[in-house]
């Protein structure tokens, strides 16, 4: 997961110091997205009742921008049959 401790003193050697330890575990982390976080808690520690919580939670997200998507249609889709709003 990190670098090996001579990887860190070569870092400070050069003057790169904690941004680039920084910069490097955030990008180890960047595509942590919810739906792996879920699976991690679920079936790599075995958090089952916590994974189906969070998978309840994305559920209700994904339902509700898909929601507001399908209700403010009217406002940006145009159909070629219909007339055309003023």
């Amino acid at each position: 997961a990190y670098p090996p401790l001579s990887a860190k003193a070569e870092y400070s050697l050069t003057g790169l110091g904690s941004s680039m330890w920084l910069f490097a575990v955030a990008l180890e982390f960047a595509a942590y997205v919810l739906s792996l976080y879920i699976y991690d808690q679920s079936f790599k520690y075995f958090n089952l009742g916590y994974g189906s919580a969070l998978s309840w939670v994305l559920f209700a997200i994904v339902a509700g921008l898909s929601a507001i998507s399908f209700f403010t249609s009217k406002y940006w889709v145009f159909y070629s049959g219909e007339k055309e709003r003023k």
